[in-house]
């Protein structure tokens, strides 16, 4: 299995009690979070400290503002994430709803226009029940006790300057202003032991990220693929970019290469 596939892997396994949220800039700014719909973290919030990374001269960057960002943006996770929880359970109830409702008055209730009576009222009465299930789900003491603690968690996070984001900024702006070229310059030069020993459970959380991101992205694991191989990847380059844009397809060719430097590093014991 390659370091690819386990850190695909391990964005879905239960992680160690410490999380990283990055702040990347280089381009447009990014904010990668544990805090994402389906993630682990919002079940098991009191054992969960989060540690914020920036790169050079990004002081300014983590002030009040950045955490009210990252408030509204967690949650609405969470309640996307609360809200998952017996989705189909409701939905299945609803559609039962639905049909009792379209029985009774197609066999109890007579009228001129049969179907579109029943189908208009079992619809309302269907949509009804889902919404009214959904609020007293988030109106609930036990969601309430969470959002509760997940803005307290987020108000504890302490921010440092972190090396390995510095990297990832600048081979960001290098390809932003140089392009594909930057990448094949590079990519032969890349120093494998660019990384300390203390630097691997930040890089690795960063590339899990970056797995998560764009996990549905068939181009990016095509591009992996094809460097491995030792395939030109110019072609599926143009594409990328044609997808996400310049600065996130900057962001991608950033993480192929910390990946590199991780394949090809100093082993460690995992």
């Amino acid at each position: 299995m390659s370091r690819l596939d386990r850190i695909r892997r391990l964005a879905y396994l239960v992680v160690m009690s410490n999380e990283f949220l990055f702040i990347i800039k280089g381009g447009d700014q990014v904010l990668l979070h544990p805090f994402v719909p389906g993630a682990l973290a919002f079940d098991r919030l009191d054992e969960v400290a989060v540690e914020g990374r920036f790169g050079i001269a990004a002081e300014g960057l983590v002030a009040e503002t950045l955490r009210s960002q990252l408030n509204d943006q967690a949650g609405r996770s969470l309640r996307r994430h609360q809200l998952g929880k017996g989705y189909y359970l409701r939905l299945f109830a609803s559609a039962g709803i639905f049909m009792a409702v379209y029985l009774f008055f197609s066999i109890v209730v007579r009228d001129p226009l049969p179907f579109v009576d029943e189908f208009l009222l079992s619809s309302l009465a269907a949509v009804a029940f889902f919404l009214l299930i959904e609020r007293r789900i988030l109106a609930a003491s036990a969601f309430h006790a969470t959002s509760v603690r997940l803005r307290q968690l987020i108000d504890t996070i302490f921010f440092v300057e972190s090396r390995v984001v510095s990297m990832v900024e600048t081979w960001r702006e290098e390809y932003i202003m140089l392009g594909g070229g930057s990448f094949y310059r590079d990519i032969g030069a890349l120093r494998t032991d660019a990384l300390g020993e203390a630097d691997l459970p930040e890089a690795e959380a960063l590339c899990r990220h970056f797995a998560a991101r764009w996990r549905n992205v068939a181009l990016v694991r095509a591009i992996y693929d094809a460097i491995k191989l030792g395939n030109p990847i110019s072609g599926l380059l143009d594409r990328l970019t044609r997808r996400l844009g310049k600065a996130e397809a900057a962001l991608v060719m950033s993480y192929m290469k910390l990946l590199y430097i991780l394949e090809n590093g100093p082993s460690r014991e995992r």
